[in-house]
């Protein structure tokens, strides 16, 4: 981003606060905005002493006991916070799809936007939620569907008001997992449009996304219509049986489109974990062969993109290009943590799931070094540039 677009960015923000502290828009407008433009948030770091480790500012909350963490949206803002403790103040953006989360899951009631500035707002945890849920929906659209407890081939469903219930939706499959194991089902990628006629049949509009932790948000049905249409999904169709007729054993359409969207997930799932597989079987390049065979059949990787939905190479390596490849998102998230803990003023980047073939066409001719889950123990490096070549010789290209 050049400066005079961040100085448009800058002032673009400050309108809109000024709007919603004005009463003329809503905080849910507010929201909405941010994450169609994949706004960050900027915390308030601190170090106390030279050389040493930050730490986020916090505000207290409604008791002794709370603390809500300190943003700065307008940078106006910064001169008006007094700081009771004397350091080095820095702002540090990150998305709202991971900071929300960590922030109420670390017990902090919340955030407090510009302390001290005419635009001051604060955030409980139920406003904070809202404001992730939209970030959500961004993010989950892209992935064609959501992570659900599946008991006896039946969804999970929850009861979020009297005798209401809907489907259990996690935004990852660790955050699912743990549910599975307490509910005693499986953790299950499931399309939205299937989740949707769930959600359909037993009368509700959306959703409970991330039922049992901080975050816990109920979705809306602008929001379920919008995570169908970003998947490219078929919505469900409102069918009423005629008193007339007998049940008939033929699929409809609908039911068609959500068969063919679970095989394409569960096929897609099934790569990646064939790809791990064939990456614990043997470390370094014994098993080269192995991986490239996974690789050239996989329909779709996980890679770090930046907010246009281009990879990012994260490497400072001037000798080689290279570039991570991911069998999940828990993978590319530990990564891009790391990378942002080194490299602080990074802009917005975001695991995202993106088609296999197409990624590894557009960057063959570059012959980049390839590796797959650095960091973890289920890690496997290329060391050559030779990988998506090769990679594409097997599938046929």
């Amino acid at each position: 981003m050049s400066q005079h677009e961040w100085m448009q960015a800058v002032q673009n923000e400050q309108m809109w606060l000024h709007e919603v502290s004005a009463g003329r828009m809503t905080q849910d407008d507010w929201f909405i905005h941010l994450a169609k433009n994949g706004t960050p948030l900027r915390t308030l770091m601190l170090a106390t002493e030279q050389g040493g480790s930050e730490k986020p500012v916090l505000a207290p909350g409604p008791s002794p006991q709370n603390k809500r963490l300190v943003l700065v949206m307008d940078p106006e803002a910064l001169q008006a916070i007094r700081l009771q403790t004397p350091g080095s103040p820095r702002l540090m953006a990150e998305s709202a799809w991971t900071l929300v989360p960590k922030t109420l899951r670390a017990g902090h009631d919340g955030f407090v936007v510009n302390p001290g500035h005419p635009t001051r707002m604060t955030l409980d945890r139920t406003t904070a939620a809202r404001l992730w849920r939209e970030y959500a929906v961004a993010q989950l659209g892209r992935k064609g569907g959501g992570w659900v407890p599946v008991r006896d081939e039946q969804m999970l469903l929850v009861e979020y008001a009297k005798d209401t219930y809907t489907v259990a939706v996690y935004a990852t499959e660790e955050d699912c997992e743990q549910i599975s194991r307490q509910c005693g089902g499986t953790t299950t990628f499931i399309p939205w449009s299937r989740i949707a006629r769930r959600c359909q049949e037993v009368g509700a509009e959306a959703p409970f996304l991330q039922f049992g932790y901080p975050e816990q948000v109920m979705l809306e049905a602008r929001h379920m219509e919008a995570l169908i249409r970003q998947s490219d999904d078929t919505p469900p169709l409102q069918q009423t049986p005629s008193p007339n007729t007998s049940p008939s054993a033929t699929p409809t359409a609908s039911q068609s489109a959500d068969a063919q969207a679970e095989e394409s997930a569960a096929s897609a799932q099934a790569g990646l974990q064939a790809l791990e597989q064939a990456i614990r079987q043997g470390q370094g390049i014994a098993n080269g062969w192995e991986v490239c065979r996974a690789l050239a059949e996989l329909q779709s990787v996980w890679v770090i993109v930046d907010s246009r939905g281009e990879l990012v190479p994260l490497t400072q390596d001037s000798g080689h290009l290279m570039i991570d490849l991911f069998t999940s998102e828990s993978h590319a998230m530990a990564l891009l943590e790391d990378w942002k803990q080194k490299h602080p003023d990074t802009p917005t980047l975001t695991p995202r799931l993106v088609p296999a073939r197409p990624l590894f066409e557009a960057w063959a001719p570059k012959m980049p070094v390839i590796w797959i889950n650095r960091g973890t123990p289920q890690a496997w490096t290329s060391v050559t540039g030779e990988t998506l070549p090769y990679v594409l010789q097997l599938s046929g290209s």
